[in-house]
């Protein structure tokens, strides 16, 4: 009883919400607008001074001139002291995950005799609802003396993937009455990228490799790399290292060891360019997760030295066991940008037929078109990983079980059927990566 009446009264406020914050006049906004800034309303006070001077008191001229000139300080002042400063800023390091902590350094240079105050940092560091925030100052500074050049450093956490900043940064003050504000652009050395937050896994799959490599995991093939397999008769051409001395002892002719080789994998992973957007809050965060999902597999699996490739936006990148690779993809993920509506139209599902397997990250809307499909049982190396928020079941549902066997049943009666992994990313979305990872890697192994 109490929880419905809990939510009929959240009903009801948001109503009230949308009713009392609805544009009833969107035409004559750019009339009004001006009305949100302090300057406005002195302006609007010196004309209404003006007027009872004009037909009323003579008092009426009084005030408008104080008016006046208190207006015309607060807009001169600002400019003119803008006029005089130049400001750069460079970052600690050019390249950063989600969430770590960098030192900015800004430093202003002031040409005028006198200090300047008030200044801030404002644009191109924060996001509001997908937008930039531009009223949302990065830091604030107290004072620059005269003819100086000060440098100023802080500590700056970007909340989001991307690159930084977003937009050009600006310098502003509204010193010393805070009516307007001047702004000075400042200029910027290099950007920030920030590649999405990596969850770590210590796991892999078993995986048996088709390409002989040089570098790469060793299975238990003739080679010349990795762990003694066994011991042979010497052939013309084998290396006088490898003997095993003491079995030619004791068999009175040359015994050479057999080692293990070397082979790389090949894997595809690759991101749903269908599912993800980034129109609303909620889709945002999917994709987010979507993009660090990915990031984690190809940290993974690059650093197993597999034949990796990664697809976003029907585009396949080979990531070359080289460290750079892994940055170039990183980097990729940084500024990935989804698909427009029309663009996706034209795109059409690869398998990565040749690939020992293939993990598709996608959301619940995209696990239901491919669960209508004939992929999961024409291509066994085709695994589905979903993303859910569960924030958007009733009654909040336990997690259906998971049943791995592609065969299963059908998805009206589990939802999790057939999906290799299926995780919620509205809580705890790090350890049930990671924690589903590990099973499947484990399950993998005892099954082989």
């Amino acid at each position: 009883m109490s929880r419905n009446l809990s939510e009929f009264l959240s009903r009801v406020t948001d109503r009230i919400m949308t009713v009392g914050n609805y544009d009833y006049c969107p035409w004559a906004n750019k009339y009004v607008y001006w009305l949100k800034q302090p300057i406005g309303w002195f302006v609007l006070a010196a004309i209404a001074s003006a007027v009872i001077g004009l037909f009323a008191v003579p008092q009426g001229w009084f005030v408008c001139g104080v008016v006046s000139l208190v207006t015309a300080l607060g807009v001169a002042w600002p400019w003119l002291a803008m006029r005089g400063l130049t400001a750069e800023i460079e970052f600690e390091r050019h390249r950063c995950h989600e969430q770590d902590s960098i030192q900015v350094t800004l430093v202003v240079t002031n040409r005028w005799p006198w200090a300047v105050w008030g200044l801030l940092v404002e644009r191109g560091f924060f996001e509001s609802a997908g937008e930039v925030q531009c009223e949302t100052a990065t830091t604030a500074l107290a004072s620059v003396s005269g003819w100086s050049k000060t440098q100023f450093t802080f500590e700056y956490v970007p909340p989001r993937r991307g690159v930084y900043p977003l937009e050009p940064p600006l310098l502003g003050t509204g010193f010393p009455f805070g009516l307007w504000q001047a702004h000075q652009p400042i200029v910027l050395n290099e950007q920030l990228i920030v590649w999405p937050r990596c969850v770590d896994l210590k796991s892999l799959p078993l995986l048996l490799g088709e390409r002989l490599s040089a570098v790469g995991a060793f299975v238990d093939r003739a080679g010349s790399d990795g762990d003694i397999l066994s011991a042979r008769d010497y052939r013309e051409g084998d290396s006088l290292r490898r003997i095993h001395w003491a079995h030619t002892a004791r068999q009175d002719r040359l015994i050479v060891c057999e080692r293990q080789t070397a082979s790389r994998q090949r894997i595809v992973v690759t991101l749903d360019p269908w599912a993800f957007s980034d129109q609303t809050p909620k889709e945002r965060e999917l994709l987010d997760w979507g993009l660090r999902t990915v990031a984690s597999l190809c940290q993974e699996f690059h650093g197993h030295a597999c034949d990796l490739s990664c697809e976003l936006n029907d585009e396949r990148q080979a990531v070359p066991a080289a460290h750079g690779s892994i940055q170039q993809i990183n980097d990729r993920l940084a500024r990935f940008a989804p698909l427009s509506a029309s663009q996706k139209e034209s795109i059409t599902l690869t398998t990565g037929e040749r690939a020992q397997m293939t993990l598709f990250v996608t959301t619940v809307a995209g696990w239901e078109r491919l669960s209508e499909s004939s992929l999961l049982s024409e291509f066994p190396s085709f695994h589905v990983i979903v993303l859910d928020q569960r924030s958007s079941l009733q009654n909040n549902e336990e997690t259906p079980a998971y049943d791995l066997d592609r065969t299963g049943t059908s998805l009206s009666t589990d939802r999790s059927t057939k999906a290799w992994m299926w995780f919620d990313v509205s809580e705890n979305t790090s350890q049930q990566l990671r924690h589903q990872w590990e099973r499947q890697c484990h399950d993998n192994w005892s099954t082989n």
